[in-house]
């Protein structure tokens, strides 16, 4: 006998809610526990982030599910198919938070806008580690999926975050870096929170391991960001520190420090 899996499917906008149908599953799953589409693909996704595209199998998501690989190519084709809907799902969370912190900003002035954001995202990638983790495998691969991923997703939602950043600039509420310098500084700011917690945890005793420590993480990271930005250095770098990185000559002692922009 046929039983049935529940399949969440997104509705577009920004409120998306679950409406689920049934898949049938027919004599393709392995025991009796019942498995729906949203635990199918946080597994999924759990497995790449841990193994890469590569590393991860069919038969390995399958055995932590409880069901066979068979069905789950019956669902979804492919590994690739799979793990495209299991990246379809984080996205769309990521696009909800990104459009309601650029909405919730629209009434705030440019400063106080761009740490909203900040705050929201760096909240996000803190507590999703597996979407952070993924993007970063697919970057060093330059892969196929990473192309698609960017055209289908991340190419809009950036968009919307460069907007703001472009206007704290514009405001002068910030110093005028790139977006693309800045953003990759929290990203990594955020994720590193989530892969170093437990290590820091054993080191010191006192870092909060659990979910709960990821508020306070959001706002050390938008107090270092927005201090340096707003006063901390100027842009471009100076010419010894674009060509050394820490701003160390090979000899010895530190170059001259970098002068502090004017906001006048």
């Amino acid at each position: 006998m046929n039983s049935t899996i529940n399949k969440v499917v997104p509705v577009v906008g920004r409120k998306r809610r679950a409406v689920r149908t049934p898949i049938r599953t027919g004599s393709h799953q392995r025991g009796t526990r019942g498995v729906d589409r949203s635990e199918m693909l946080a597994v999924a996704l759990s497995e790449f982030s841990a193994k890469g595209y590569d590393g991860a199998s069919l038969a390995d998501i399958g055995g932590r599910l409880g069901v066979s690989a068979p069905l789950l190519l019956y669902h979804f084709g492919c590994k690739e198919d799979l793990w495209r809907a299991a990246m379809e799902v984080v996205c769309a969370r990521f696009a909800d938070v990104i459009e309601a912190a650029v909405d919730d900003g629209r009434r705030l002035d440019a400063r106080a806008a761009y740490e909203t954001l900040v705050r929201r995202l760096v909240f996000f990638v803190a507590s999703n580690p597996d979407f952070h983790r993924v993007l970063i495998q697919e970057s060093g691969a330059r892969s196929p999926r990473l192309q698609w991923l960017v055209l289908r997703h991340l190419r809009a939602i950036f968009a919307q975050m460069q907007k703001v950043h472009e206007r704290a600039v514009a405001d002068r509420a910030i110093e005028a870096v790139p977006f693309d310098s800045v953003m990759p500084m929290i990203l990594g700011a955020a994720a590193h929170y989530a892969d170093s917690r437990v290590l820091m945890g054993m080191l010191y005793g006192s870092t909060d391991s659990s979910i709960t420590g990821i508020g306070p993480q959001a706002e050390q990271v938008v107090s270092f960001c927005f201090e340096g930005l707003s006063h901390g250095f100027t842009w471009p770098p100076t010419a010894a520190v674009a060509a050394n990185g820490c701003g160390r000559p090979l000899g010895g002692s530190f170059v001259e420090p970098l002068r502090v922009a004017s906001h006048a």
